[in-house]
């Protein structure tokens, strides 16, 4: 009787971690919406499913850097993204590296905590 809740809390717990991730802000060309040291909750692109739309905040790999980044969608257009900081003159982003492809997108910020 007791295995049941036991198992499900289990694979409860497994698929969220597949789906969310949660990471610290570094840095602050995000602020004020996020500032240096915020937690955020990811929601993982699995799949390709959501298509990245205008104003969307979404984790991708910075290709300056090989690091992962944090910015807001400005434009979103034939499959290509162009990000921007939310605090421009702190944010190296789609003005210095061009826009990504939309499948770069490696999650969307869900939840600020």
């Amino acid at each position: 009787m007791w295995k049941f809740p036991v198992i499900f809390c289990f694979l409860l717990l497994i698929s969220v971690s597949i789906i969310f991730d949660i990471n610290r802000v570094q840095g602050s060309s995000m602020e004020p919406e996020l500032n240096n040291g915020s937690l955020i909750i990811i929601r993982r692109n699995l799949f390709n499913i959501k298509k990245t739309a205008k104003d969307d905040m979404v984790i991708f790999i910075n290709p300056l850097t090989g690091r992962p980044n944090v910015k807001r969608c400005s434009t979103a257009k034939d499959g290509m993204l162009f990000l921007t900081g939310d605090n421009l003159p702190e944010s190296t982003d789609s003005r210095h590296f061009g826009s990504i492809p939309a499948s770069e997108v490696r999650g969307w910020v869900w939840k600020k905590i």
